[in-house]
């Protein structure tokens, strides 16, 4: 497993767990670094920048700043690591199925760097996304370093990604939640353990660097009447609607600066910063992260119309900064969204029918929660990333109610997540543990033959025949003297030449009476493609040929290969059921 002597002394599930803590730590690190680089950057653009364009262009510098960083960023996200660019999450998930868990370390550092900029020069993101890429960047490289398993590979990615989530929210059992519900699709895995074992290890080294302090200092805030569950309801279903026109325009911007919008690829981040700029010099809270704006909507009173208007606001920030090519996440702008849906709402309640009710930073919460959960259909992780974010567990009932009915909601109208649309544009489809075919997980050339027995074109009837009934094969691959495939023989060939003209088969060669038509696989096909043309042909072997020479044998796969592959699969590849 691992190219490190000692390793092979480690027993397994000891070394995978230990690997898991090791990247907790060095995620944690990770985390740490990107947001002092955040505040290095932050101190440039809004004290150097910002305040010397001040005294000459007033408003307008507001504008230039997230306009400078889109000129910054550009570079990185079109250049040196495209991948880099949008939100971070779905580009991870793409690396667990279908590059088997391999993320370039040059990719994650550039995350770091492009994130940092963005959301320093205002743009409207967050800072999940490019933690969670990078922890998963960390785990991918250390997986290699070790020679793990695809499989085991993804576990610890997965580790990764906890540890990210648990240092950016302070929020240890959350990380865990998210790296299992949204990057691994399926509670039912043996991982627990060592995801765990990351997001604690990630949350000490975090702790000691930032602090122990909850993301949010609220009061505690508790439901007044139960017939508030009515008003929660209510609160669900225009979440719901909320999270569907986050995903729609989030990615119908994309498309348009994708596709529509004709000026160098360079140049859209600029564009995507100036109208984020735009926008902010009559709401600036739609700049960056935006945390601490949501502290002071939950604890204090804001006008209902300002807070209303700030989620389309945040809508069309997010969108054009992450679809014109800058780089970040898209948790914390969901949030912000919902915060300021919950707030309106449990504030315009309030004030129209004039009853006691609980606080309008209540229904923020469960806005919150019910927004996130909807959007990337993990109720589970929105609802426990709520209660460490505020450490306020008052509120369980209603934020368990509010996410449930925004997600059901969410999910009866689009079936694509804000985190698997991306991967389903790009053709890729996405299926939660319980649901993946294992024999969809494993290639033809990791079960193949290698060492073919073949025969030659030229050799006689009865030296072929000889060869064919004293073997324990029913047939075999024909190649020509240059070693090319030209066909196959098997013994109903032999049985139906002897039938139609038995004296003139002894002067034939193979090439004379073989079958020329080749049903041939390549090793990049899955088994499950070549187990459907056992069952439809009902040939009982294939020849394997190199995909861009299909004249070039490369080894011979049957039916009992197949079958055999089925614990080769859940062995190598961790397709996991029992806990």
């Amino acid at each position: 497993m691992s190219a490190l002597p000692w390793v092979r002394r480690v027993p397994e599930g000891l070394l995978i767990n230990l690997v898991a803590i090791f990247v907790g730590i060095l995620t944690a690190l990770g985390s740490v670094a990107f947001i002092w680089v955040m505040r290095e950057f932050h101190y440039f653009f809004f004290e150097v920048v910002h305040n010397s364009l001040l005294p000459y262009l007033g408003v307008a510098a507001v504008i230039l700043i997230p306009t400078l960083g889109g000129l910054l960023v550009a570079p990185i996200t079109t250049y040196f690591a495209p991948e880099t660019k949008g939100h971070g999450v779905p580009e991870l998930m793409m690396a667990i199925r279908t590059q088997k868990g391999f993320l370039r370390v040059r990719a994650a550092l550039m995350k770091l760097l492009a994130s940092a900029l963005t959301l320093t020069s205002g743009g409207s993101a967050g800072r999940e996304g490019p933690i969670v890429l990078i922890g998963g960047g960390i785990g991918s490289t250390i997986s290699q370093l070790f020679k793990l398993t695809p499989g085991r590979t993804r576990r610890i990615i997965a580790c990764g990604a906890a540890a990210g989530i648990a240092v950016v929210f302070n929020a240890p059992i959350a990380g865990s939640i998210f790296a299992i519900e949204i990057i691994v699709g399926d509670f039912a895995v043996r991982s627990f353990a060592s995801i765990i074992f990351s997001a604690v290890a990630g949350s000490v080294v975090g702790w000691y660097f930032l602090g122990s302090s909850p993301s949010f200092i609220i009061p505690a805030y508790n439901v007044v009447t139960p017939a508030e569950f009515g008003f929660f309801l209510i609160l669900g279903i225009l979440a719901a609607g909320v999270a569907l026109a986050f995903v729609a325009l989030l990615y119908w911007m994309d498309h348009i600066f994708e596709h529509r919008i004709r000026i160098p690829a360079v140049l859209k981040p600029a564009l995507g910063g100036l109208t984020v700029g735009i926008i902010a010099i009559w709401t600036p809270q739609v700049m960056g992260v935006g945390y601490d704006y949501i502290n002071d909507v939950l604890t204090s009173e804001h006008l209902v119309w300002l807070l209303l208007a700030l989620i389309p606001l945040k809508l069309i920030a997010t969108s054009f900064t992450l679809g014109s090519g800058f780089s970040g996440g898209i948790m914390s702008p969901s949030l912000f969204m919902g915060a300021m849906l919950g707030t309106a709402f449990g504030s315009a309640v309030q004030r129209s029918l004039g009853i006691p009710l609980a606080h309008p930073g209540a229904y923020g919460l469960v806005g919150m929660a019910a927004v996130f959960g909807a959007a990337a259909q993990a109720p589970f992780t929105a609802m426990i990333l709520i209660f460490e974010m505020t450490r306020d567990y008052n509120l369980v009932v209603p934020v368990m109610f509010g996410v449930v009915v925004a997600t059901v909601l969410f999910n009866h109208y689009s079936k694509a997540t804000i985190y698997t649309r991306k991967m389903l544009k790009r053709g890729i489809k996405y299926r939660v543990a319980h649901d993946v075919n294992v024999y969809e997980e494993i290639t033809v050339g990791e079960v193949m033959h290698r060492e073919v027995e073949t025969l030659n074109e030229n050799m006689t009837y009865h030296d072929a025949y000889e060869r064919v009934f004293n073997s324990h094969h029913n047939g075999f691959p024909v190649v020509n003297d240059a070693g090319e495939l030209v066909g196959v023989i098997c013994e109903s060939d032999f049985a139906r030449l002897l039938i139609k003209d038995e004296r003139r088969a002894e002067e034939l060669k193979l090439k004379d009476f073989m079958c020329r038509r080749v049903v041939t696989v390549t090793p990049e096909q899955s088994a499950w493609e070549v187990l459907q043309l056992f069952d439809r042909l009902r040939f009982g072997r294939y020849p394997v040929v190199d995909a861009k020479d299909p004249k070039k044998l490369v080894g011979i796969v049957t039916r009992s290969d197949i079958i055999h592959a089925y614990p080769y699969a859940l062995r190598h590849h961790e397709i996991e059921y029992e806990v």
